[in-house]
């Protein structure tokens, strides 16, 4: 650490040590014997909730730590206010609520403070259709850090930006570009399952409104996150697109896995004739798959919530084959399946001499013999 990013370091931890030093002594004084209740509110107070502004303001603020290293600073701040605070009178558990609410809006508030910040860059660059996944996924993990943590608040901030605000975007239809969701008719699916949603969530939260209120309104609320869900989902197949580049597949199901995959690691792609391997990331919606691609050796895909996956075999089913292919023969990449022998030949082959040309002929499931034929002709 340098001494520009060790002086804000330092400084937090004097005042620190000055604020712990000086309330163990005033609890210990006849400040506490004379009036208890505010000597325990100053000392938790200051404990809780100072400690943790001073460390954001002299250096997170800085740039000398992110702002995910404040849940280190709240947990060493408890555990001071646990020993110096006199036992009976510790109002841990009515200060923390006060203290998680800040907390959780200031890492909001610098979140959305990225966000902005990375739309105004992109639209800088001249990329109107920005995506908003890699700006979210910048943003929250300069906060928070590379983490599952923040994979999570990436997901449900991008499914609620799907859902809600994305109506009006459209997506990039180029010739380099493919989806998923067309041809299995993905958005009636979905408008089926929010219809049954619906029907089943009115008639549950009647029934149970009269009995258990508090339990309707529950459910109530999970199902209408489930239909934001289930919306967002939808509209993450609608807008996001698998790019085809020069020397490298783009691959994006939708918001649930994304990975680049590069063509000198493509062994083949092939049509999907045999039996697929246990360990394989399938991508499709409805129905079988339709192609596979071979990896020479495994990469790692990056779902939603930190989700990975590694392996060498990818199923999918796009709704342009064709351009698929296309792109896949211009690389030599696709695989022809291997072409059926004929039978004849094999039939008159030395490893069979039973079995002659005539005898091949009367095996047809369509041979008829030549006097039946001239018997079925019409006459003269």
């Amino acid at each position: 650490m340098t001494g520009a990013r060790r002086a804000p370091a330092v400084l937090f931890a004097l005042s620190t040590l000055t604020i712990v030093t000086v309330w163990w002594f005033l609890l210990r004084s006849s400040l506490y014997i004379r009036r208890p209740d505010v000597a325990v509110f100053g000392a938790a107070f200051d404990l809780l909730v100072s400690v943790p502004l001073i460390y954001y303001f002299l250096v997170v603020r800085r740039g000398s730590a992110r702002a995910s290293s404040l849940v280190g600073v709240v947990a060493f701040s408890l555990m001071a206010a646990a020993h110096i605070i006199p036992a009976g009178r510790q109002p841990v558990t009515k200060v923390l609520p006060f203290l998680i609410a800040p907390v959780e809006l200031l890492v909001i508030a610098l979140v959305i403070g990225r966000i902005r910040m990375g739309v105004r860059q992109a639209r800088q660059r001249g990329e109107s259709n920005h995506d908003p996944i890699a700006i979210l996924r910048t943003a929250a993990s300069s906060v928070l850090g590379d983490n599952v943590a923040s994979e999570a608040i990436v997901s449900e901030i991008a499914n609620v930006y799907y859902a809600l605000f994305a109506w009006r975007r459209k997506p990039e239809e180029t010739d380099t570009t493919l989806s998923f969701h067309k041809e299995s008719g993905w958005s009636v699916v979905m408008a089926g399952f929010i219809l049954a949603i619906v029907a089943e969530s009115t008639a549950l939260h009647l029934l149970l409104f009269t009995r258990a209120p508090r339990a309707a309104w529950v459910l109530t609320a999970l199902d209408l996150y489930g239909i934001l869900w289930l919306i967002g989902d939808a509209q993450g197949f609608r807008l996001r697109r698998t790019r085809l580049r020069t020397d490298a597949l783009e691959i994006e199901f939708g918001m649930r896995w994304r990975g680049c995959i590069d063509v000198s690691l493509i062994e083949k792609v092939e049509r999907v004739t045999a039996p697929l391997p246990k360990k394989f990331l399938k991508l499709m919606l409805l129905g079988d798959p339709e192609m596979v691609i071979h990896l020479r050796e495994p990469i790692t895909f990056s779902g939603m919530y930190g989700l990975r996956k590694t392996t060498a075999t990818i199923a999918v089913r796009f709704d342009d084959a064709e351009r698929f292919e296309g792109w896949a023969r211009e690389r030599q990449l696709w695989s022809d399946p291997p072409p059926r022998p004929d039978p004849l030949p094999v039939a008159l082959s030395a490893k069979k001499p039973d079995i002659n040309r005539e005898e091949w002929l009367r095996r047809r499931p369509d041979y008829i013999p030549l006097e039946d034929w001239i018997r079925s002709l019409p006459p003269e």
